[in-house]
């Protein structure tokens, strides 16, 4: 699993959304998100984008790290 793979899940099920849920509110095909989070496929700046939308987040989060938790 590649960092976006592992941000884009950890997105997602933040969320509350199914690999198959996400790929719907994205417009994409599911078995494409399932290779994306597993660091099969490297996502084209669209996908990015779509995947971003879907997830009402900016394109950039995909790639942040996640924020620390304060104590």
């Amino acid at each position: 699993m590649t960092e976006l793979g592992r941000r884009l899940k950890e997105l997602r099920e933040q969320r509350g959304l199914t690999q198959r849920g996400l790929a719907r509110e994205s417009g994409l095909e599911h078995n494409t998100l399932s290779r994306i989070e597993q660091g099969h496929y490297q996502p084209s700046a669209d996908t990015i984008r779509k995947l971003a939308d879907g997830l009402d987040v900016p394109p950039g989060a995909l790639f942040e790290a996640p924020k620390a938790f304060a104590r």
